[in-house]
């Protein structure tokens, strides 16, 4: 994987975040439109998104490339082609994981504000959690994949993959074929299988 679609897989788990700040922004864009209007003033939308803070339009901007970016991540994904075979067993669930590592994100919607110290604080913690991440080959950690109905298991052989069938499928389909389940590499211990439910 390329450290460009390594980001894209990162930043792809911030689409929860966006999507959040694109609601908190429509309401209060509804909000001030109908307060001009409450006070017999004749203002557009355009005028109200004007007289925004730019710490709101730099927050509206940033949640927009994330949105593009999961869509992006999600055309990756559907379009990934396998690259190895797995032969291990699926031994257990590591999905506490996986949501462990919301917290994350789920602070960054709690603290976000529309202020210039909580931008500068939730962007430095992105970059340090995506330097993070894309460094030390933990990248089946992004709830990304659990938007798009992955679940992350350990295998026989402690490496991780990511997968769309309960771990008994799982096991039966590989116990049924004899060369192995076709997979794409993620890093050098995870995997991430196409085979759906």
């Amino acid at each position: 994987m390329t450290k460009l679609s390594n980001w894209i897989i990162y930043t792809a788990s911030y689409f929860p975040v966006a999507v959040f700040q694109v609601i908190r922004f429509i309401i209060l864009i509804i909000n001030d439109v109908n307060d001009a209007n409450n006070a017999s003033k004749q203002a557009t939308i355009i005028d109200i998104i004007k007289a925004q803070d730019i710490s709101q339009l730099i927050i509206m901007i940033l949640s927009i490339i994330w949105i593009i970016d999961f869509i992006a991540f999600t055309f990756l994904t559907v379009k990934m082609k396998a690259n190895e075979r797995v032969y291990s067993r699926i031994k257990n669930n590591c999905i506490i994981d996986m949501v462990g590592f919301l917290g994350f994100y789920v602070l960054s919607i709690l603290t976000i504000e529309s202020d210039y110290l909580w931008i500068i604080i939730n962007i430095i913690g992105h970059l340090i959690v995506g330097v993070f991440l894309t460094k030390s080959e933990k990248l089946y950690l992004c709830p990304s994949y659990l938007f798009l109905g992955y679940i992350l298991y350990e295998t026989e052989n402690d490496h991780k993959i990511l997968v769309r069938l309960s771990r008994e499928k799982y096991n039966i389909l590989l116990d049924d074929s004899a060369n192995g389940i076709e997979a794409k590499q993620l890093t050098v211990s995870s995997h991430i299988v196409q085979i759906k439910k």
